[in-house]
């Protein structure tokens, strides 16, 4: 079994640096190639009006409608559904991709049982389609370490730390970032969802569409590497 919290005490007087470089290094990502494969499955779906999932969004999931509606129209795809549990499907797609299971059979041969780690999006973006369970942008994380990647950290520390993560995840995965950049430019999903909220704000009772705007603006964003 790999307990990242036995991992973190094995490491005696420990620094920042080498605090963070546990946190990339234990960290459990999925491969290059199998990322590819199920990169272009999750686009596949996404683009071809075929079942896809993203986040709840607002309060109890309250707001979700707004995204799924968008989607049907600037994407064209109707069978955007919201996960169960928040982390269902991203747990299936490390299930799938990866040895590491958070529970296993006692049979299970060549599995190995992870503790003390959680799923992380490390760009975010859970409202997005192809980001929600885009293989590359999903790892399990030392739960020690969410407080340095969870949307409630504030501070430098967080702050460098989530850069040092996204970075790392440019450098394993750079080509499929730049992938789906390009692609929603070439989509100009940006432009569309922003020409779609305008005429949604024409219609009483859209003083809410001013922070949906600032939320999809920020879901269908480029991924920048920082220097």
């Amino acid at each position: 079994m790999k307990d990242s919290y036995a991992e973190f005490f094995n490491r005696e007087h420990i620094s920042k640096e080498q605090f963070f470089e546990f946190g990339l290094e234990e960290s459990i990502y999925i491969s290059f190639e199998k990322a590819k494969a199920g990169w272009n499955i999750v686009k596949d779906n996404v683009l071809n009006n075929r079942l896809a999932y993203i986040r709840g969004y607002g309060r109890n999931g309250s707001g979700t409608r707004l995204f799924m509606e968008l989607y049907g129209e600037v994407l064209g795809n109707k069978m955007i559904q919201v996960d169960p549990t928040n982390n269902a499907m991203p747990e299936r797609v490390l299930n799938s991709y990866t040895s590491y299971r958070k529970n296993i059979k006692a049979d299970s041969g060549g599995l190995i049982k992870i503790q003390n780690y959680q799923i992380s999006h490390i760009f975010g973006k859970t409202k997005n389609p192809f980001l929600f369970t885009a293989p590359w942008n999903i790892a399990y994380i030392p739960k020690i370490i969410d407080p340095f990647t969870g949307h409630e950290a504030r501070g430098e520390l967080p702050a460098q730390y989530t850069k040092a993560f996204r970075n790392k995840a440019f450098e394993l995965f750079g080509e499929l970032i730049e992938e789906y950049n390009q692609l929603i430019i070439d989509l100009q999903l940006k432009e569309k969802a922003n020409s779609y909220i305008d005429r949604l704000e024409n219609k009483p009772g859209a003083e809410k569409m001013i922070k949906f705007r600032a939320d999809i603006n920020n879901e269908l964003s480029r991924l920048i590497r920082e220097n």
